[in-house]
């Protein structure tokens, strides 16, 4: 009897331990032990192919609004997740990741790794299946020319983030190459996004705003001041090279944080993000919002304070003819980026502005980066 005992025991134990990770009510993916990093698993390919704007993976469709049950059936379960302002969702043995709204469990963003990183929440394997985009093959050395020049239709350009090609395919699904080298021939990752097309269409698990707009808080004004490539918060100057000690004196402690490649901070109250390097631990990168914009790190609230560079006021309205007549110092001219401008001044501080249509009247955001002030 002793022994019958100790064998159902025994299988109850074995049996618990074997329990796989399962899916809630609202599509999201419950743990439950599993994907221990410690383990190292095994690489294993997967055939991702991109056709007109629709995700394919092992020849399963994966229709947008994505949902988390689509993509353990085409690649499997998770092997392990990360908390964070979204749930991330690692295929270590795949190179991939998904990222999940924690309230509503749909999917919105998917990237592939092809180089090693050192995010706790990466992939221990790199991407080593094949991805096909329209029928380019893409590797972890097919160069940005390569990427624009056969992807003429994505209509890539470079992003505001470091070393990084974007697009917005027609379907609204977005895409974000980053390369580890100037030159752009070795990619880091490839990255799908299908957060707008979840945000205009909505699915079964609720739609999601930008940013913080479900808790939406009351705005607070703050002054920027700019004189000759020196920020200025609320009186507080923020030497460069920027460190977010110094920010956090003048504005106050985030609301939010997004970890990625990037770590993006947001403040909903005060219409403002920075981007900060998660080696190094430096802002590299300030942006203000006049515009609501369909990102689900954007701030809750517009800027409302007050933006002078070199004297000149800046606000929503200000259009290029009058920033080219005030800042005559400063030489704007247009980027590669779609209704955005750009300079850089003599300390090496680098501005972009982009604006809501091709007659640049009305602006969207204004940033200011000192990546390359050291």
């Amino acid at each position: 009897m002793k022994i019958f005992s100790i064998l159902i025991c025994i299988i109850l134990i074995l049996s618990a331990s074997s329990i796989p990770a399962v899916i809630d009510s609202a599509g999201r993916f419950a743990d439950n032990g599993t994907g221990n990093t410690s383990e190292k698993k095994q690489p294993a390919g997967a055939a991702i192919i991109i056709d007109s704007g629709i995700l394919y993976i092992n020849g399963k469709k994966i229709p947008a609004p994505w949902s988390l049950n689509d993509f353990i059936t085409a690649a499997g379960r998770p092997d392990r997740t990360t908390e964070a302002t979204n749930r991330i969702l690692t295929y270590d043995s795949l190179g991939l990741i998904l990222y999940q709204y924690p309230d509503t469990g749909g999917i919105h963003s998917m990237s592939l790794y092809f180089k090693a990183g050192s995010h706790p929440f990466l992939p221990q394997n790199i991407f080593s299946g094949e991805l096909t985009v329209d029928g380019l093959s893409i590797n972890g050395r097919t160069p940005s020319k390569k990427i624009t020049g056969s992807l003429q239709h994505f209509g890539f350009v470079k992003s505001i983030l470091p070393k990084t090609i974007q697009a917005m395919h027609p379907n609204m699904t977005g895409y974000y190459v980053e390369y580890a080298d100037e030159n752009y021939n070795e990619i880091v990752y490839f990255n799908m996004d299908t957060s707008k097309i979840k945000q205009e269409t909505g699915d079964k698990a609720g739609s999601v705003k930008t940013g913080g707009m479900q808790d939406k808080k009351p705005a607070v004004k703050v002054s920027m001041k700019i004189d000759n490539g020196v920020l200025n918060i609320n009186g507080k100057k923020i030497p460069a090279p920027w460190i977010l000690e110094d920010f956090k004196k003048a504005l106050g402690e985030p609301d939010r944080s997004l970890e990625g490649m990037n770590i993006i901070l947001t403040w909903d109250t005060m219409g403002c993000i920075l981007y900060q390097d998660p080696k190094s631990e430096a802002i590299h990168s300030m942006s203000l919002y006049f515009k609501a914009v369909e990102h689900h790190y954007a701030p809750a609230n517009l800027f409302s304070g007050e933006l002078t560079v070199d004297g000149f006021t800046i606000t929503r309205d200000t259009s290029w003819e009058m920033i080219k007549e005030n800042l005559p110092n400063i030489s704007f001219r247009r980027s590669v980026l779609l209704k955005t401008i750009t300079a850089r001044d003599g300390n090496q501080s680098e501005y972009f502005i982009e604006f809501t249509g091709d007659d640049y009247r009305e602006i969207v955001y204004f940033n200011m980066d000192t990546s390359e002030i050291r």
